[in-house]
């Protein structure tokens, strides 16, 4: 729900300043995918095959969320700086303290850009002796 005028709630305040979540929040983040997979058989013999499988990934992923933020400051009747007019609003309304939030727009919302690359590389060679004997046999590197 997007604000659209007074702000009532029974937990917080009546008619308060309001954060709009709505004007920071990404629907989606920016995502962006390539891929290439290969597969390779060679069959030496009946018996024997050599094989190869590559792989190559890159991903990059792009979000902004919501401004910092910090957490409420809590104000008390009885501290001393508290201005005799709010001072008098709270003993008017039966308040014994008054929570202030700050949502730091001002600075920016907080971005993350993510990049990453993924290489695969697998080097084998597979086969059987005799019906009862088979072997596998591979090298894998990954980064």
């Amino acid at each position: 729900n997007r604000y659209n005028g007074t702000v009532v709630s029974n937990t917080s305040c009546v008619d308060c300043d309001f954060v709009d979540l709505n004007a920071v929040a990404d629907l989606q983040p920016g995502f962006d995918r390539k891929s290439v997979n290969t597969m390779i058989n060679f069959e030496l013999s009946e018996n024997h095959r050599l094989f190869f499988e590559g792989k190559y990934s890159e991903t990059d992923s792009e979000f902004f969320g919501q401004p910092a933020f910090d957490s409420s400051l809590r104000v008390r009747r009885q501290n001393p700086y508290v201005s005799p007019e709010l001072g008098a609003l709270m003993d008017s309304r039966g308040a014994t303290q008054i929570l202030m939030n700050r949502f730091n727009v001002d600075a920016g919302r907080r971005g993350e850009n993510i990049e990453r690359k993924t290489y695969r590389a697998v080097l084998g060679a597979e086969g059987n002796f005799t019906d009862n004997w088979t072997y596998d046999v591979s090298a894998n590197y990954g980064k």
